[in-house]
């Protein structure tokens, strides 16, 4: 019995470490409103890079987070790594897009699926400011009240790797658009 649990827990942790990162210090989470632009909701990520944005009511909504330059790293083995991969790549049923920016990778995982009647379409577009950049990752037309849970981390080359190869992730159309 402590074998199979053993192997069990293993498992587990393998299983999560596919999407593990690091947290994203000082990055922002914004929803705003579709028609007018307008900040509805932020919030900052927190010591794992999760998040929540909480009583969402029906609505259009775009999803962008805004990433100080200052928690960019980069280390030369890494950067030789990471021009071999493709920049970015798509889960839609779970929500989840991995993608390559100022040579760092990065995971933004949110909670679509408890909202089954809503439509959340990514939409990745990036915008080098003074500051930061800001990423816009998804269109949203929110049809009933709902808390939006998620994570930003940074990843490594290795995860990054691994989230693309999992063959979950795909190139979406609106990918090449912008």
């Amino acid at each position: 019995m402590k074998k199979l649990v053993l192997i069990l827990t293993f498992f587990l942790l393998l299983c999560y470490n596919d999407y593990a990162g690091e947290r994203v210090e000082g990055a922002r989470i914004y929803l705003l409103q579709s028609d007018n632009q307008e900040v509805w909701a932020m919030n900052h990520t927190g010591i794992k890079g999760e998040f929540v944005l909480y009583h969402i009511p029906p609505g259009n909504y775009t999803l962008m987070i805004k990433v100080p330059f200052t928690s960019f790293t980069s280390e030369e083995k890494e950067k030789e790594k990471l021009d071999q991969l493709i920049d970015a790549g798509c889960d839609k049923e779970n929500g989840r897009m991995v993608f390559k920016l100022n040579d760092n990778c990065f995971v933004f995982d949110i909670n679509c699926e408890d909202q089954p009647k809503s439509l959340f379409i990514p939409y990745f577009k990036i915008v080098k400011q003074e500051t930061d950049f800001v990423v816009t990752i998804a269109t949203a037309e929110i049809k009933e009240s709902f808390d939006l849970k998620g994570m930003f981390q940074s990843l490594t080359v290795q995860y990054y790797k691994k989230c693309l190869e999992s063959g979950k992730f795909k190139m979406p159309e609106e990918f090449s658009k912008n």
